[in-house]
């Protein structure tokens, strides 16, 4: 599970999604249901999230990626040039203890995101708002 750590410092939950591989044209993308996350989060320099991981799971297995709405559904993009890999976003992983880290996002434009492991098809979704700065 990935958590959005607010300035208190209170854990909310993401909602958790499970995304669909679709073909868009020769494009693939990954698709979920509804057009906002139930989870939204003020816009501001930094981001932070925790995650708590099995023993010996990898966190940088998780991406962060930038989602596109479209008729009631989010989905990734595809990167330029590259129809199989979806956009990502960068993040800081920071260890804070045997299973749990911090991701730091930097610099979110307001939209829809996922955090999303290499081993599942999970979402942890959350949109970003305007406010904060």
């Amino acid at each position: 599970m990935v958590y959005f750590q607010n300035s208190p410092g209170n854990l909310i939950p993401l909602e958790r999604n499970q995304a669909v591989q679709r073909n868009r044209g020769r494009a693939q993308v990954w698709e979920m249901p509804g057009a906002r996350s139930r989870v939204r989060v003020k816009s501001a320099a930094s981001l932070v999230f925790v995650v708590r991981l099995g023993q010996g799971v990898d966190p940088n297995t998780y991406s962060l990626f930038p989602m596109v709405t479209a008729n009631n559904t989010r989905r990734t993009e595809p990167e330029p040039g590259r129809q199989g890999v979806p956009v990502t976003m960068p993040f800081e992983i920071s260890k804070t203890s045997d299973t749990t880290y911090t991701f730091t996002v930097k610099d979110l434009a307001t939209g829809e995101y996922s955090f999303s492991p290499s081993s599942s098809n999970d979402g942890f979704c959350f949109g970003v708002d305007e406010g904060g700065r």
